[in-house]
């Protein structure tokens, strides 16, 4: 896989934010993101010691290109909509899983650091429109995309 360089620019192209009870996202005007002491709690400290985040899923943020989802859906029997892996930031413009080896991602004055990939859970194999669930994307990720094909012989990171 090539690694992206500092010339190389990928566009943001959506930022949804979702809150804690719910699976659709919605616009950031919509968003409550009042922060009391309830709501926060520290990240993950093998990654990010001495951080705290506001309403997370299992992490502060979830980055995903369309180019890996239209790549993902070209494998599937019947596409998937993205709001199944429920990114909060989707970019376009890049090559298909190039955002899995992004340290860094700036928008605007804001910078997010990738510390880690996001574990495989159940999630995007629940239809966010009508809540059934089923095999898919899940069954066609593993056969390239998870640890076991990436990293025969490394440290497997999955849960």
């Amino acid at each position: 896989m090539a690694e992206a360089t500092r010339t190389e620019a990928a566009k943001v192209t959506s930022i949804f934010v979702y809150p804690i009870k719910s699976c659709r996202g919605i616009s950031v005007p919509q968003a409550p993101l009042a922060s009391t002491a309830s709501q926060t709690r520290p990240v993950e400290t093998e990654y990010a010691h001495g951080y705290n985040v506001i309403i997370p899923d299992g992490d502060p943020c979830l980055l995903l290109s369309q180019g890996s989802m239209d790549a993902l859906n070209k494998l599937l029997k019947e596409p998937i909509s993205v709001n199944r892996f429920r990114p909060n930031i989707l970019v376009d413009g890049c090559e298909p899983f190039v955002e899995d080896l992004w340290k860094e991602l700036r928008i605007n004055q804001l910078t997010f650091y990738g510390v880690k990939l996001c574990s495989r859970c159940k999630v995007p194999t629940i239809n966010q429109e009508n809540a059934v669930a089923g095999s898919e994307p899940t069954e066609t990720l593993v056969k390239f995309r998870s640890d076991r094909v990436l990293r025969p012989t490394g440290k497997q990171q999955g849960k």
